[in-house]
């Protein structure tokens, strides 16, 4: 007993590690500044790494840390030009950027630009220019500028794009820097990136039978899929549509990690693949909701003539299934 209980603390400590490594390091240089009181320059040096790091986007280096290493390194206040000095004092804290900022006063106004650096290559990944009229103001700005840096620096680092063929042979048509959770029905939940569709219509099915129980929030279709094949008793590709998607697979992907998409997500993918969907001869595409409200059923009429499950009107009816993945 001790033993199985010492290794499940073990695997949750190393799945926190994991989840921690998983996000980019970051150095908050002091700022600079030109006009700009050192005093009111170093409040805001660190309000702005609090802020960034309450994005949740990356583990922010303590103030001890850093000074300690710069000192360490000879870091002098000249050498912030210096881009490759700037990566050296990177590395030696294993950060993978470094946030740099100015504050510089011209007519009246305090102008703000902060860059953030890439450490391994000297590149600037996301820049941003504030200008404000005094320094409260700019405190009040913080949190904005903060989420607009974490966004650019997460997209400029996403491996993919919309349109690109995805790991799993399919077509991305949903990208998230910040990253979503995707639910499996089984206790599990992945923190996912993307979503990609089949790129072929995998033919028509029925619904299944009723489950109870679906989500019509993002991350959700997998879940639903999982309970509407789990609760028949001879799921087949004819009479389950979650099924097929279910067994559907490619040269990169396995079966069981394709799934039929909920609302949310099917809205999504028609978002930016309605042309394309549009071209095809079916016109009705299954998700795996059990229902949904008025709002949405008349936003599926006219747009994207999405079906869902609702005993009164389509019990028997067959309608195409497109599968999606997340990864």
């Amino acid at each position: 007993m001790k033993k199985c209980i010492v290794s499940v603390v073990f695997a949750v400590l190393i799945g926190a590690v994991l989840v921690a490594q998983a996000k980019p390091v970051v150095v908050v240089a002091p700022f600079d500044t030109k006009g700009v009181a050192q005093d009111e320059a170093e409040v805001i040096t660190e309000l702005f790494t609090a802020e960034y790091a309450n994005t949740g986007s990356a583990s922010v280096v303590d103030r001890n840390s850093f000074d300690k290493i710069k000192t360490q390194l000879s870091f002098q206040s000249s050498d912030w030009s210096n881009a490759d000095k700037v990566a050296q004092l990177g590395k030696a804290l294993n950060a993978n950027h470094v946030a740099v900022g100015q504050l510089l006063k011209f007519r009246g106004q305090i102008i703000t630009t902060i860059k953030i650096i890439d450490v391994n290559t000297t590149t600037i990944l996301a820049s941003y220019t504030e200008k404000v009229k005094d320094i409260e103001k700019l405190l009040d700005k913080l949190p904005e500028i903060c989420k607009e840096l974490s966004n650019k620096v997460g997209a400029s680092s996403m491996k993919y794009k919309v349109g690109d063929i995805g790991e799993g042979g399919g077509i991305v048509f949903y990208v998230s820097s910040e990253g979503f959770d995707v639910y499996d029905g089984k206790g599990s939940v992945t923190r996912c990136h993307y979503l990609e569709m089949s790129t072929i219509n995998l033919g028509e099915s029925k619904w299944g039978s009723y489950v109870g129980g679906t989500i019509s929030e993002l991350g959700y279709g997998k879940s639903n899929t999982y309970k509407m094949v789990s609760r028949m008793s001879e799921p087949s590709v004819e009479n389950s549509a979650a099924y097929r998607c279910i067994q559907y697979k490619t040269e990169t992907s396995k079966e069981g990690e394709w799934f039929l998409p909920n609302l949310e997500e099917a809205k999504l993918m028609m978002k930016t693949q309605s042309e394309q969907l549009k071209a095809e001869t079916t016109d009705k595409y299954w998700v795996s909701d059990e229902s949904v409200n008025s709002l949405d059923i008349e936003y599926m009429r006219k747009l994207f003539r999405i079906r869902y499950y609702d005993e009164l009107y389509f019990r028997g009816e067959r309608y195409s299934v497109r599968a999606v993945r997340a990864f």
